[in-house]
């Protein structure tokens, strides 16, 4: 399309895009006069006639508002979304459904991956109990073996013999039995608690103990010294040799009892050795663990514990054991799980005790396994586990290791996936909560319809410094920019400190800086000063739009944000934000690529008046922050202007910023210490040098004031042109 006719549809569009929408198509249809190609594009420039930021040309709104009479309500064109399709559609609700979907797969993944985690634990961790219950068997039986051997060595002596043999006749010989503990003393030692001889029908003729010499063993200990008589050696589970407990004989024994034979073979007697079972027994079984809450214990077919448990101090304190210590838990603690009772009223036994005793009622071939998935056991908490009934012996042993130490690393990661998952719910609900609030500040702001003389018609752009809108003065129909900002009007401070700063504001007049009409406050928290409303480009956009700006064009455009700046420091005022969106580039007739320095909401008189003001808070954008300021956020000084204005040029010449950072505290550290990165080659060595001597870190190494650093792009515009033809042929081809 040849240049005229484009002129001619720009004409059409900018007067249509001013007209109500019922209007606007006959309007077109009139102007175009049948040419279909300049309707085509006079509609595609209605199409595409979108903007985001206040200072940019005007947006093409479907809701366009008509202010009733009273200024009471705002009646729509078009119907409008609905409260929820604003929100969710909004930009603060879409970085919520981005938060809630990316919780929403984190908890998928990994709730997966902490499963496969846990089943990879319980196997690792039943293979490991597994390993540990047949060590301490294998140790057991060793021990068993040695405590036999030990046995029989005690009376291998044929002088021990002869005189059982004496003592079989003559039972009452007080001399034969004290020669008898002196012959068997030194083999008892300090573990033995007991000896005793019987003679084959069961009846005690030699013991430690005279109260137990003409006795006949109980019910419990009589099959296994009749075993024993018939020539086999029997071990025998723990047991109270006197069911009175007196007060030396309240530990429980394990038993050792093997046949006494003659010189000619025949049995003549059983002779037993008993050690305590808290002691060796006990001892015996721990000698190897998987955990710090791991243990080995043996029961009898009745669920009873024939070794100690671990816990006794536990069991004591809630009441599983009498709280006196001196009693012991072996078979005074069976193996039985509290939370569950049977019908008897009788807890019922552990899922690990079920097993042992169920073998040993059947001769199933299988006489071991292990339960992985978390059972309980007789303390009331969830374990893994692996059992093994010992027929030989008569009864069974468990090792067990408590769940929540052998899945621990699964509860980690389930721990580190709802703490992930949580946060970003929190992300997401302050989001949809900033959204919600936005919302409702449009809808106020709709609904007033009027700030002071001003008639809004819709919002440009909502950030964390305000609200702008588009609006008209009621008498002068001028379009203007109106930022609206949260302020709490009981604090005094803030009051005369927005009122302060927006007249310091006012009082600069330099073209090159935007222009402040008025001011005033809407309500109890909202506060407003219009401005000028102009359409153009932020130095972001026009990054964005085609990359590294040429030198030339850096010059001219530096040149008159200085001398903007240089008005501002005369007047004893620190822009104190300078960065890309805050430069506006607008296309003005006869002026192309004409500057406006906006925002001077955070100006600061670098003479301070009062103390008033005095803060500890960082103002303005980090990476275009002199690094002074960093140190020291209350300061105001020109020289902190320059340092931006260096940090801009390097964003315009490189299209990066000076730095790049991967957390705050990254990029704070690099502000302070660092020094930015060459420009590219292309750019001339003498922009290049006044760029990187704006940017020294301390104030007196930069230029002595702005006006220097607008001197010295003077005296480099005439080397690097940047000419009116060229800025048109941008805006042709990326603008307006």
């Amino acid at each position: 399309m040849d240049a005229e006719l484009f002129k001619k549809a720009k004409e059409i569009f900018l007067e249509a895009r001013t007209i109500s929408e019922s209007s606007r198509e006959k309007f077109i249809d009139d102007h175009c006069s049948k040419n279909q190609e300049l309707k085509q594009q006079v509609l595609a420039l209605l199409a595409n006639d979108t903007d985001e930021t206040i200072l940019s040309r005007d947006k093409k709104f479907l809701d366009k508002a008509i202010i009733d009479p009273l200024g009471l309500n705002k009646v729509k064109a078009e119907a409008k979304p609905s409260a929820l399709s604003k929100v969710l559609f909004s930009s603060r609700g879409r970085s919520g459904l981005a938060f809630l979907l990316l919780a929403l797969i984190i908890a998928i993944i990994g709730y997966v991956a902490a499963q496969k985690t846990r089943q990879y634990l319980i196997e690792i961790r039943g293979n490991e109990t597994q390993t540990i219950l047949k060590s301490n068997v294998e140790a057991l039986n060793f021990w068993i073996k040695e405590y036999q051997q030990s046995t029989q060595m005690a009376i291998s002596d044929r002088e021990i013999i002869i005189d059982i043999q004496k003592l079989l006749t003559d039972r009452n010989n007080s001399s034969l039995q004290m020669q008898i503990d002196s012959l068997l003393s030194p083999y008892l030692g300090s573990r033995a608690s007991e000896y005793i001889i019987t003679d084959l029908s069961g009846e005690i003729i030699a013991s430690p103990h005279n109260r137990f010499i003409g006795t006949r063993i109980n019910s419990r200990f009589g099959k296994e010294v009749y075993a024993v008589a018939g020539g086999n050696a029997q071990f025998i589970l723990p047991f109270y040799p006197d069911t009175n407990q007196s007060a030396n004989q309240t530990t429980p024994l394990v038993w050792m009892q093997i046949p006494v034979k003659n010189k000619l073979g025949d049995v003549i007697a059983t002779f037993g050795i008993g050690r305590e079972a808290d002691e060796d027994f006990t001892r015996i079984l721990r000698t190897a663990r998987n955990g710090n809450t791991a243990e080995t214990y043996a029961i009898n077919t009745q669920g009873a514990f024939i070794s100690e448990s671990r816990y006794e101090d536990d069991l004591r304190k809630n009441g599983r054991l009498p709280a006196d210590t001196n009693v012991s838990s072996i078979l005074n603690l069976h193996a039985r799980d509290a939370h569950v009772v049977s019908e008897t009223g009788i807890p019922t036994l552990t899922e690990l005790a079920v097993q042992v005793v169920a073998c040993s009622q059947t001769k199933s071939e299988v006489q071991s396994g292990v339960i992985k998935e978390p059972t309980i056991d007789y303390r009331g908490v969830e374990v893994i586990g692996a059992w093994r009934w010992l027929p030989e012996y008569g009864f069974g042993v468990i090792s067990q290791v408590d769940a929540a130490e052998a899945l621990a690393p699964a509860r980690y990661l389930y721990i580190v996936i709802i703490v992930s998952v949580i946060l970003l719910l929190i992300a997401a609900s302050f989001s949809f909560y900033n959204a919600i609030e936005l919302q409702k500040v449009k809808g106020t702001l709709h609904s007033v319809a009027e700030v002071g003389q001003y008639q809004l018609s819709r919002i440009i752009q909502a950030g964390g410094m305000g609200t702008v809108y588009y609006a008209h003065h009621k008498l002068l129909k001028r379009p203007t920019a109106i930022k609206v900002v949260r302020i709490d009007k009981s604090d005094d401070n803030l009051t005369e400190r927005f009122e302060r700063e927006v007249k310091l504001a006012s009082q600069l007049t330099h073209p090159n800086t935007i222009e402040i009409y008025d001011y005033g406050f809407t309500g109890e928290s909202q506060a407003y000063y219009a401005m000028e409303y102009l359409n153009g480009l932020n130095l972001a956009e026009v990054v964005k739009a085609s990359g590294n700006v040429p030198p030339g064009r850096v010059i001219h455009i530096i040149k008159q944000i200085c001398g903007s700046l240089q008005e501002a420091h005369t007047l004893g005022l620190v822009h104190r934000d300078i960065k890309p969106q805050n430069i506006m580039l607008v296309n003005k007739i006869g002026l192309p690529d004409f500057v406006k320095v906006l925002d001077f909401g955070l100006a600061k008189p670098f003479v301070q008046e009062s103390d008033m003001e005095e803060t500890r808070a960082i103002t303005g954008t980090p990476v275009y922050i002199a690094p002074e300021r960093l140190k020291r956020p209350g300061l105001a000084e020109p020289s902190s202007d320059i340092y931006s204005v260096g940090a801009l040029m390097y964003y315009l010449l490189s299209s990066m910023p000076i730095f790049s950072f991967s957390s705050d505290l990254d990029m704070l550290y690099r502000i302070l210490n660092d020094a930015p990165d060459p420009l590219p080659a292309e750019v001339p060595e003498q922009l290049a040098r006044l760029t990187m001597f704006c940017l020294e870190k301390e104030p007196d190494q930069r230029p002595s004031s702005i006006e220097e650093v607008k001197l010295f792009l003077e005296n480099l515009a005439d080397e690097f042109p940047w000419t009116d033809a060229e800025a048109q042929l941008w805006w042709k081809k990326f603008g307006q």
